[in-house]
């Protein structure tokens, strides 16, 4: 016997038509004089014992004239068998998925609150099911199948970048914005290059707010291990695009570089594909919405006299330039420390802002 949501379900599902066949038989009643006193075909009581053909209301009507046995009770034994046969059916097919369990990051997902962690496999399977909204966890695409590029992401969980995208779409999904407009995102892009020196707390809302009035849905989703995604941008319809950062770096340089090339993502390329940042591919696509992040935080005709005009990297000369820049000092290091005009071990990494 099981229990669910403490009502008790028997583990066999038994048809109706074996309590028929065992009521006969004790009114000494074969299954050729009852076909003749309910006018049936003799198959068709057959078919009803073995459990084949369903007992109806006009079927249970007829018994009751016959039997005795009230007609409501007949359909109850009908219903209850239907209903138990198609549990037993879903437990069996919940049983087959319970190894794919481990091509997902449960503890981590259920650490973070979105799912429960169950002792028991085929409630885990159910809480996965209801989490990524599907019927079977086979509906899981892999991500990086699905993936404008993927060359890089190759060693990453299929089922971590599928958990942290699932949770990116709910967050999506409930943040509510105005229909995409092109032209108001490349207009607001000085006004969100504007937030770079503030702390989270005061740009969050700012930014979501101004994004959302374009069309764009920003979420932040906390990185799951394995994943090895930085960011990613999809459309959830034609009219609401999606930044997703998983602050998989801390740093302000890091941050606001991902932010722009999601933006670039949007801006440059089609509403059809799905992009996986990881800081590590090398294509065309991920080649330009890095140019263009670049440019946006520090204009490339700038940066380049500044190169020509700098001999040598120190504290002073860096936070000059950033404050002619009007952007953050971290900004600047990371920019540097990108081209190989400052080692990535330098101690200017002070000026760095950790999110």
């Amino acid at each position: 016997m099981s229990r669910t949501k403490e009502r008790i379900y028997s583990d066999i599902a038994i048809p109706p038509g074996k309590i028929l066949l065992d009521t006969i038989k004790a009114l000494s009643i074969s299954q050729t004089e009852l076909a003749r006193r309910m006018d049936r075909p003799i198959q068709a009581i057959n078919e009803i014992i073995k459990g084949k053909k369903e007992i109806t209301a006009d079927t249970a009507v007829q018994l009751e004239d016959v039997l005795g046995t009230p007609a409501h009770i007949w359909l109850n034994l009908e219903r209850d068998y239907q209903l138990n046969k198609a549990r037993l059916e879903e437990i069996e097919k919940l049983r087959k998925q319970t190894k794919k369990l481990d091509d997902f990051p449960i503890g981590a997902i259920a650490k973070l609150g979105w799912i429960k962690k169950h002792p028991d496999k085929l409630d885990q399977v159910k809480e996965l099911l209801s989490f990524f909204g599907v019927a079977s966890l086979a509906a899981i695409k892999d991500p990086r199948r699905v993936a404008f590029h993927k060359s890089s992401l190759r060693n990453a969980s299929p089922g971590a970048i599928a958990a942290w995208l699932r949770k990116g779409e709910i967050e999506a999904a409930a943040t509510e914005t105005e229909p995409f407009n092109e032209k108001k995102l490349r207009n607001s892009i000085n006004e969100i290059r504007s937030l770079n020196q503030q702390a989270p707390k005061e740009f969050e809302p700012r930014l979501k707010h101004v994004l959302a009035q374009c069309g764009v849905a920003l979420v932040f989703v906390p990185y799951l291990p394995n994943s090895y995604v930085s960011g990613a941008t999809y459309w959830l319809n034609p009219k609401k695009a999606v930044i997703q950062l998983s602050f998989r770096f801390k740093s302000n340089d890091q941050f606001w570089f991902s932010l722009f090339h999601e933006v670039g993502h949007i801006l440059l390329h089609g509403k059809k594909d799905l992009f996986l940042d990881d800081w590590a591919t090398d294509d065309e696509y991920e080649r330009e919405a890095s140019a263009f992040s670049a440019n946006i935080l520090i204009d490339e005709t700038t940066y380049r006299k500044f190169l020509e005009t700098s001999q040598r990297m120190t504290r002073e000369v860096i936070i000059d330039f950033a404050e002619r820049m009007d952007i953050a000092p971290g900004i600047v290091i990371g920019r540097l420390q990108h081209d190989g005009r400052l080692r990535h071990e330098s101690t200017l990494n002070k000026l760095k802002v950790k999110y």
